[in-house]
């Protein structure tokens, strides 16, 4: 019986340390934060920190609004490498023309595993 178990434990021990990170990379989004007010024709700030244990790939910045005519619309991925890093850049320039109102922000961040999360605020544009 103590072999049986014995065996059993040490298998179970060697699928679960197989399994790996089944989770994606951890964001901290600095900036921007939620509600924050933004101006058309100005770039946005963007900070956040992410790791992760597997090895990062990359990030990808997605920005809509629901239901105005002439929203902003931003679907952006950029590589990343390393499994702790912060990210900053300025190259978000929100256009004169498109319409005032509330936005989606979100990050979301993939592992060398394919494995991603993501993070959210609403901003606003005026």
């Amino acid at each position: 019986m103590k072999s049986t178990l014995f065996f059993f434990s040490l298998a179970f021990g060697i699928w679960l340390s197989s399994c790996g990170n089944s989770d994606g990379p951890e964001i901290t989004l600095n900036d921007p934060t939620n509600g924050e007010v933004y101006q058309r024709g100005t770039d946005m700030h963007f900070d956040m920190d992410v790791s992760d244990e597997s090895g990062l790939a990359s990030y990808t910045i997605d920005i809509h609004a629901d239901g105005l005519a002439n929203g902003w619309e931003v679907n952006q991925t950029w590589p990343i490498e390393g499994t702790s890093i912060n990210v900053h850049h300025h190259e978000l320039v929100i256009p004169d023309e498109v319409d005032p109102g509330e936005y989606h922000f979100e990050v979301i961040a993939t592992d060398t595993e394919g494995n991603s999360s993501d993070v959210h605020v609403d901003i606003e544009i005026q």
